[in-house]
């Protein structure tokens, strides 16, 4: 079973996806500045890390691009 975790701020979104039972993380997530012209997003899956600027007008548009990765 995977769970994803996800914890929203103001202007942030962070998310964690871990595979249960074992408790091991495949995944996690976040992006910043949501609602500014260049939001700063990264994804880590095991020890490949990604890094983008976006621009990312609301929380919706945000956790849209998670699904994409």
């Amino acid at each position: 079973m995977k769970i994803l975790v996800a914890n929203l701020g103001s202007t942030s979104f962070k998310y964690r996806l871990y595979d249960l039972p074992s408790e091991t993380q495949l995944a996690r997530g976040g992006i910043d500045r949501i609602g500014q012209p260049q939001s700063a997003a990264f994804v880590q899956i095991g020890s490949h890390r990604q890094d983008a600027s976006l621009c990312l007008p609301d929380h919706a548009a945000a956790e849209r691009i998670c699904h994409e990765q």
